[in-house]
């Protein structure tokens, strides 16, 4: 039995590939740069970095897509704040990482899904018993 092809809604609600092309990669450079003032940056600012984000506030009309972090430690001493804040960027370093990781892995489905988004039908992607073997052995070493 022959599937009903999918019909996708009329133009005027289609997403727009450009902005969310935009906005994924908006999202990676604020976390590439939260990671990077989280380790190897720590109080400093990289110009390039925040040339390469500016593009994308200035183009979007956006201050930015992840809330600042500003600790608040009131009450404890000045080695307790330094303390603190050195364990809080631990993390957030890590928390960035794992974040910097599924963006990364997430990568080729959302470009796939954003390269088919504004289409009006789904295309059929064929697959040969050869491909789906390679991508076997690929992911499955061991059998």
């Amino acid at each position: 039995m022959k599937k009903p092809k999918r019909q996708r809604p009329s133009p005027a609600g289609a997403y727009d590939p450009k902005m969310l092309r935009d906005f994924m990669q908006h999202l990676e450079w604020e976390v590439r740069i939260l990671h990077a003032e989280c380790t190897h940056l720590q109080d400093k600012t990289n110009d390039e970095l925040i040339d390469a984000l500016q593009e994308f506030l200035v183009r979007r009309n956006c201050s930015g897509l992840i809330p600042v972090n500003e600790l608040h430690a009131q009450g404890i001493s000045e080695a307790e704040a330094d303390a603190l804040t050195a364990k809080f960027r631990r993390v957030n370093a890590a928390k960035y990482a794992k974040w910097l990781e599924a963006i990364e892995t997430l990568r080729p489905l959302l470009s796939a899904a954003i390269d088919l988004c504004d289409k009006q039908s789904l295309p059929i992607q064929k697959v040969t018993p050869g491909e789906i073997n390679t991508v076997f052995k690929q992911l499955f070493p061991n059998g």
